[in-house]
C-alpha cells in the first residue's frame, strides 16, 4: 500500500489519539435559557437590592403579572408560555412550542422591569478582548483516555456515587472573594453562566440570573439548585415533555439524569495510575479526606476596557498530552475537539486555525478513492511540508508531523526538543527520505508508544481507521495523508477560513461513508495572535 513499506510498525494511536495538548475548558453549553428576549428586574431581598436577568419569548408570549394570568394559562407562572402563534403572524422560530414553558422564577409585584432587550439584537454582537491572564490554578487533574471515545465492546465502568463534584456559587467562592478583595476585576462570574448570556439566541428553556452589586463590583450568580448547574435536554424538539418533576421523563427528571451521567463519564474516561497534573493551589472547596472528582480551577482574568476587568471561574475535568512532550510550547498552539461540522458549531473553536487533523474508517470506498486519486498525482507541491507513511499505525504521528510541519514559521518550538531537530533535520530531505529517517527515530517511536499504551483499552494491531491533516499552504488547502503519493489541493483558503473549508472535504467523506459513525475532526489553534 506503502511506496516503501517498512516491516516496522507501530502501536495505533486509534487505540488512545492523544493528539491534543490542551487543558480543554468545560464551557457548560448544555443551556437552560429562554426564548427571544430578557428582561431586567430590580428587587429588594434581605442584603440590600439585587438585579435578576430572565428570559421569556416576546413574540409569541406576553408576561403576566402572578395576579394577571390569562383564561388559558392556569399554571402560577408569571409568564403564560402557551405557544399560540396565531395573533404572531411574523414569528420566524424555526420550531413552534406546543406545551406551556414556566417561567424560571415567579415574577413579584414589587419588582420593578428595568429594560427588555429581544435576542436578535444579540445574534451579531461581537466583542474583541485581549487573551486572558492566569490568576489561581487550583487542584489536581488526571489523564484523559482518549480510547474511549471509539465504539467497542466495554468492561462496565465504575460508578462514582462518593465523588463530589462542587457547584458553588460566584459570591460565595473564597477564591473569587479573595480576587475581589485585592481588586483584581470589577465583574466576576462563572463559565457556565457566561456561557449561558453568550449562547442566549441558540436556545429555548427559561433562565435567571441574579447580579449582586457589592460596593463597585458585580457578581453574575444563580441561585442554589438552579437549571444552570444541570444539562438541558429535547430543548430544540417539537414534542413536548411532561412537565410534572415526578414524571422520569420530564425536561426537568431528563436533565438530572444527563447531569449525572455527564459526571459519572468525566470520572470514567481518566487513565487512573495515580499520575495527576498537580497545581499550586487545593481544592477551595473540598473538607480534608473528603472524595472529590478529578477537576481544575482555572480562575482567568479578561481586560473589557481601560477601567473593567472580568474574572471568571472556568472548570477544566482532564489534561491531555503528546504534543507537549514533543517540543511544542504550552503558550504557542492548543488543540480543539471539534463537536460537529454545523456553522454554529465551527465557531466556537478559537481562531486561527493552523491546522485540522481528521481521522475517519477505513472501508472499500475510501480505499478506491486513495487508489484513484494515487493514479492522478502530480508531483509533489513545492512548499509543502510532506512525508510518506512507512511505519505500520503510525498515521496519527504522521498526521501531527504534517500539521506542525507546515507551520514551523508561525510558532516557536522548544529548542532542541523532539520536534525542532527532526524538522530541521528533515527540511531539505524528500518524502520517503523523511519516512526513512522517522523510522530509525528511537525517540519518536517511544513517546508514540507512550500515547498509545496510556489507555485501558486494549491495544489492536490492525485498526480500521486513519488520520489524515488538513493545512493551509500558499493560500491553498492541502490535504497531507501519508499513504497517498503527495499533497492533495482543495483550493483556496487561509488560516481564517481554514477550518470551513475542510469541514466541506470532510463532510463529503462523512456522505460516502454512511455506514459508518467512527469520525473525529480536531482543530490545532494558535493561542494567540494572529499568524
Amino acid at each position: 500500500m506503502d511506496e516503501r513499506p517498512s516491516a516496522k510498525r507501530w502501536l495505533p494511536l486509534e487505540a488512545n489519539p492523544d493528539v491534543m495538548n490542551q487543558v480543554p475548558l468545560s464551557l457548560s453549553l448544555s443551556l437552560s435559557l429562554s426564548l427571544s428576549s430578557v428582561v431586567l428586574y430590580l428587587f429588594n431581598s434581605w442584603f440590600g437590592f439585587e438585579l435578576r436577568l430572565l428570559s421569556y419569548d416576546t413574540k409569541r408570549r406576553e408576561p403576566n403579572t402572578p395576579n394577571n394570568h390569562r383564561d388559558n394559562n392556569p399554571s402560577d407562572s408569571a409568564f403564560d408560555f402557551t405557544g399560540d402563534d396565531s395573533n404572531n403572524p411574523d414569528d420566524d422560530s424555526s420550531f413552534h412550542l406546543a406545551a406551556s414553558l414556566k417561567s424560571s422564577v415567579d415574577i413579584q409585584p414589587e419588582w420593578n422591569m428595568l429594560d427588555q432587550i429581544p435576542f436578535s439584537t444579540f445574534s451579531k454582537l461581537s466583542f474583541s478582548v485581549p487573551d486572558p491572564e492566569d490568576q489561581i490554578l487550583c487542584c489536581a487533574l488526571e489523564f484523559y483516555n482518549r480510547s474511549y471515545e471509539f465504539i467497542e465492546e466495554l468492561p462496565p465502568l465504575e460508578l462514582f456515587k462518593n465523588c463530589n463534584f462542587f457547584k458553588v456559587n460566584t459570591i460565595d467562592d473564597p477564591v473569587i472573594r479573595c480576587l475581589a478583595n485585592k481588586d483584581k476585576a470589577s465583574v466576576f462570574a462563572t463559565n457556565s453562566i457566561l456561557s449561558t448570556l453568550m449562547c442566549a439566541p441558540r436556545s429555548v428553556y427559561s433562565w435567571d440570573i441574579v447580579i449582586q452589586c457589592v460596593g463597585n463590583k458585580l457578581f453574575f450568580d444563580k441561585r442554589d439548585g438552579s437549571q444552570l448547574d444541570l444539562l438541558s435536554i429535547h430543548e430544540t424538539s417539537q414534542e413536548p415533555l411532561p412537565e410534572s418533576k415526578e414524571d422520569i421523563n420530564s425536561g426537568y427528571s431528563l436533565s438530572v439524569e444527563a447531569a449525572y451521567i455527564n459526571q459519572n463519564f468525566s470520572q470514567q474516561v481518566l487513565i487512573r495510575d495515580e499520575n495527576k497534573v498537580e497545581f499550586e493551589e487545593g481544592n477551595p472547596f473540598a473538607n480534608e479526606g473528603e472524595e472529590v472528582a478529578s477537576v481544575a480551577y482555572r480562575y482567568r482574568r479578561w481586560k473589557l476596557d481601560n477601567d473593567m476587568y472580568l474574572v471568571a471561574r472556568c472548570e477544566v475535568q482532564s489534561v491531555v498530552e503528546f504534543l507537549w512532550g514533543l517540543g511544542l510550547r504550552e503558550n504557542e498552539a492548543e488543540c480543539y475537539d471539534v463537536y460537529g461540522l454545523d456553522e454554529d458549531l465551527l465557531e466556537m473553536v478559537p481562531k486561527p486555525v493552523l491546522a485540522v487533523v481528521f481521522l475517519y474508517p477505513l472501508t472499500a470506498k475510501t480505499e478506491e478513492e486513495r487508489i484513484l486519486q494515487n493514479s492522478e498525482m502530480k508531483e509533489p507541491t513545492c512548499g509543502v511540508y510532506f512525508m510518506k507513511q512507512t511505519v505500520g499505525n503510525a498515521c496519527g504521528t504522521i498526521g501531527l508531523l504534517h500539521a506542525v510541519g507546515n507551520v514551523t514559521s508561525e510558532i516557536n518550538l522548544v529548542e532542541e526538543s523532539f520536534l525542532d531537530r527532526f524538522f530541521k533535520s528533515t527540511a531539505n530531505m524528500d518524502p520517503l527520505e523523511r519516512a526513512a529517517f522517522l523510522e530509525k527515530d528511537r525517540e519518536m517511536e517511544v513517546a508514540h508508544s507512550l500515547a498509545a499504551t496510556g489507555g485501558e483499552t486494549e491495544v489492536s494491531e490492525n485498526p480500521d481507521a486513519h488520520f489524515i491533516c488538513f493545512t493551509c499552504v500558499d493560500g491553498q488547502l492541502y490535504e497531507l495523508d501519508g499513504r497517498k503519493s503527495g499533497p492533495i489541493s482543495h483550493g483556496p483558503s487561509s488560516h481564517g477560513s481554514l477550518l470551513q473549508d475542510a469541514a466541506k472535504v470532510i463532510q463529503g467523506v462523512i456522505r460516502n461513508n454512511p455506514d459508518s459513525v467512527n469520525f473525529n475532526v480536531i482543530a490545532i489553534s494558535k493561542k494567540s495572535g494572529e499568524p
